[in-house]
C-alpha cells in the first residue's frame, strides 16, 4: 500500500514540475520576443512569414554575423531569420546583401533601388522618467552606443 501510495506522490511532483517549467519557459521566451527583430526589409510579420521559406540565404549573406534563424527555443518562428540589436546589431549595409540573396521577395526588393535610407526597423522608445537627459543634464549615452551614428540616431541640442 505504502509503495503505490509513494508511486503516486512521486508521479504528481513530478508532473507540476514539468507543468511549472513549461510555463515558466513559456513567459521567458514571451519576454524575449520583444527584443527579437527581423532582417532590413521584411515590413509586414504576416506577410514575411507567408513569403519566407527559411533557407537561410540571407543570414549567410550578413557579413556582419548578425542575422540568426530561429529554432525551436527562439522566441520567433521556427526557422525564420532574426535578429537582437543588444547581441549583435544590424549595421545597415549599403549593398543589403540580405535583400538581395532572398530568393521569395519576403525581404521586400525595393530597397534595393531606395537604399538603405527607406528602410525602417524599428522605433526607439524614450522613457522619460529614466533618460538623463529629460531630467536637464546632457547625456549622448545612445546616441553614442548606436551603430549607425547621426543615421538612425540624431542628437537635437535644446534646453530642457
Amino acid at each position: 500500500m505504502k509503495g503505490r501510495r509513494e508511486f503516486f506522490v512521486s508521479a504528481f511532483k513530478a508532473a507540476c514540475l514539468c507543468t511549472g517549467g513549461g510555463f515558466l519557459a513559456n513567459l521567458a521566451l514571451k519576454a524575449d520576443d520583444n527584443y527579437a527583430l527581423r532582417p532590413p526589409g521584411a515590413e509586414n510579420e504576416a506577410r514575411f512569414l507567408s513569403k519566407c521559406i527559411r533557407c537561410g540565404l540571407c543570414v549567410k549573406a550578413c557579413p556582419y554575423d548578425t542575422l540568426k534563424l530561429a529554432s525551436l527555443l527562439d522566441s520567433p518562428k521556427n526557422g525564420t531569420p532574426f535578429f537582437k540589436a543588444r547581441e549583435i546589431p544590424c549595421y545597415l549595409c549599403k549593398d543589403i546583401p540580405c535583400i538581395r540573396e532572398c530568393p521569395t521577395d519576403a525581404l521586400d526588393k525595393k530597397h534595393l533601388e531606395q537604399g538603405i535610407e527607406s528602410l525602417k526597423m524599428g522605433i526607439a522608445i524614450v522613457d522619460s522618467a529614466s533618460c538623463v537627459a529629460h531630467w536637464g543634464i546632457q547625456c549622448d549615452a545612445c546616441y553614442r552606443a548606436c551603430p549607425l551614428i547621426d543615421r538612425a540616431l540624431k542628437l537635437e541640442l535644446k534646453r530642457n
